[in-house]
């Protein structure tokens, strides 16, 4: 998630102000049974977690 949010700032050359902007891409898992997508919520909590130091 870090390394989306540093090629947005790089592509648009705004260190600050594309930092606030939730683009978030479409995941999915592999299962057993074909694909999981992930939902909303499991994506801010990972881009949460990407955040952490």
């Amino acid at each position: 998630m870090k390394l989306l949010h540093v090629a947005a700032q790089k592509d648009n050359k705004q260190e600050n102000v594309i930092s606030n902007v939730q683009i978030y891409p479409i995941l999915a898992s592999v299962t057993e049974n074909g694909y999981k997508f992930w939902s909303e919520d499991q994506l801010n909590r990972l881009d949460s977690m990407s955040r952490e130091e």
